[in-house]
């Protein structure tokens, strides 16, 4: 399926603050989850998690990272319709 109008994609796409909210909402809810887990199991679904203790700092510092994976290559998406050339 190709878009026949690039201004309709770039219309109907949420805002960039919107989509960072999004992301930051699911970063939050993601790692809630991965806490519940641990609360219930007593293990850590990945090794890494284990290095981040109960430290609030680094928690955090994930979380970010965890965004700034997502919003990079949103960004990236964001950009092509913008700057490949249209073809149609």
């Amino acid at each position: 399926c190709i878009l026949k109008h690039r201004s309709s994609l770039l219309l109907l796409r949420p805002s960039v603050l919107g989509i960072l909210a999004i992301f930051g909402c699911y970063c939050l809810v993601y790692v809630g989850v991965l806490h519940a887990n641990f609360a219930l199991t007593g293990f850590w679904p990945y090794g890494l998690l284990k290095a981040l203790g109960s430290s609030a700092t680094r928690w955090a510092q994930f979380i970010v990272v965890q965004c700034s994976i997502l919003s990079g290559f949103t960004f990236a998406l964001l950009a092509l319709p913008m700057l490949t050339p249209a073809l149609w």
